[in-house]
């Protein structure tokens, strides 16, 4: 998976964002939409992505009080924290 730019983990009950590495570099979108994420501070874990661009967090009790957008932009998602 080192060549993947875009992953859809839409609706897998995800609770953290455990596991992201150098290893996954090149990703630039990743849809995170309807998991089970309570805590905004696990974006955090996807700092060692530098390509990403983009996290859709639509449907997760976090982003319910922070944003009803389709798309959290990683600058905005980072100062929160």
């Amino acid at each position: 998976m080192v060549q993947l730019t875009t992953l859809h983990l839409r609706e897998n009950q995800l609770e953290s964002l455990e596991g992201f590495s150098e290893a996954n570099a090149k990703l630039q979108y990743i849809n995170l939409r309807g998991n089970n994420i309570t805590d905004v501070k696990e974006v955090n874990k996807l700092k060692c992505l530098p390509l990403l661009r983009a996290i859709s967090l639509n449907g997760n009790e976090f982003s319910i009080a922070i944003s009803q957008s389709a798309v959290i932009l990683l600058g905005v998602v980072f100062s929160l924290t």
